[in-house]
């Protein structure tokens, strides 16, 4: 069953990345944004962060495959799946 969307402190994204093996970090910003502000590190955790787009840059057009690459990544409904992104 899936839990309720809530907003995490940075804290609590990484508490939570820490303490589940399976959840998954997807960093749904643009690919400009990765590239000039870049990706988390999570490799003290011993994963990484899945980068996906939810909208392109610079026009702002919604990512029409975001679900199918969404889907390729994530193993089970039952996966935790922690999205972040620049406007919370």
């Amino acid at each position: 069953m899936s839990q309720p969307a809530a907003q995490l402190t940075p804290q609590e994204a990484w508490d939570h990345l820490a303490s589940d093996p399976e959840a998954i970090l997807v960093d749904v910003r643009t690919r400009a944004e990765w590239t000039f502000v870049g990706l988390p590190d999570l490799t003290s955790l011993g994963k990484r962060v899945v980068p996906i787009e939810w909208t392109s840059f610079p026009d702002g057009a919604p990512n029409p495959a975001f679900l199918d690459e969404l889907r390729a990544v994530v193993p089970t409904e039952e996966t935790t799946v922690l999205f972040l992104c620049r406007s919370g």
